[in-house]
């Protein structure tokens, strides 16, 4: 490390390297959920996963696999928020349109409405003039996501009426709005100029390894539940998103 803490500059042929690796392992674990409905589909999570988080340890700022705090947190939140969101968004028009009954192009508008709320906390965070720090809009952002998961979620049951699992949504992509922009700003606020590119880089990394891993465990949850045990299967997914929304909170405390 140098003398303020940031981890010197690699070997380009190592982190090629570990770019390569991890894009492969990722790969490989998303066939295998494909390809297999039943536990063992699973179990070759595991090293794919651990392989996956050697490589994004080699190519990740010092400090974002532990949650430091500062610069390494907001990282880390970007790549956990983003797959929660998007790792809940991956199986609710499926629950919409086998389950609740509704057709590709209303389970479609459904998610539109994710949208809609997005563009909200989005436009909301940029003009807004109450004056309000980033790190308040993080936690504001990571409680409405961790609040709309679960109204979403509801539609499990067939009690739940339809247009609440809609609105759940659009607080879901509301706290999304807030939060996702913010990390982008204080990713340049909290990075030196020569920095600032790498570290922009650092966060879209941070999400994609984040998401294509959680797809691919939900997917093998989902998989492995879903012959048995239809609830369940849905359940599984919704509740590992859940999950990292409310980590989102507890790291957004940390920025």
């Amino acid at each position: 490390m140098d003398a303020t803490g940031a981890r010197r500059p690699r070997c380009p042929a190592r982190t090629r390297w570990a770019g390569r690796l991890a894009r492969h392992w990722v790969c490989w674990a998303c066939m295998s959920v494909a390809s297999c409905t039943a536990c063992p589909a699973v179990l070759a999570m595991a090293p794919a996963l651990a392989v996956t988080g050697v490589c994004a340890w080699q190519l990740l700022p010092a400090g974002t696999l532990r949650l430091a705090r500062g610069l390494p947190s907001v990282i880390a939140l970007r790549g956990i928020a983003a797959a929660a969101f998007f790792g809940f968004e991956a199986f609710l028009p499926l629950l919409l349109s086998r389950e609740r009954g509704l057709s590709p192009l209303l389970a479609g508008i459904a998610l539109s409405v994710g949208a809609l709320g997005w563009f909200s906390g989005s436009w909301y965070q940029g003009h807004s003039t109450a004056g309000w720090s980033r790190p308040r809009l993080l936690k504001t952002g990571a409680v409405l996501m961790s609040a709309g998961i679960v109204i979403s979620a509801g539609a499990i049951w067939p009690a739940v009426p339809v247009p609440a699992a809609i609105a759940g949504w659009a607080v879901t992509g509301l706290g999304m709005g807030l939060l996702y922009p913010s990390l982008s700003v204080l990713t340049l606020s909290l990075s030196p100029t020569a920095k600032q590119g790498a570290n922009s880089s650092a966060l879209q990394l941070s999400e994609a390894i984040a998401v294509a891993g959680v797809l691919a465990v939900a997917g093998a949850l989902f998989a492995a539940l879903l012959g048995s045990a239809t609830p369940l299967a849905y359940a599984s997914v919704f509740a590992l998103a859940w999950v990292l929304a409310l980590s989102s909170f507890w790291v957004a405390h940390r920025v």
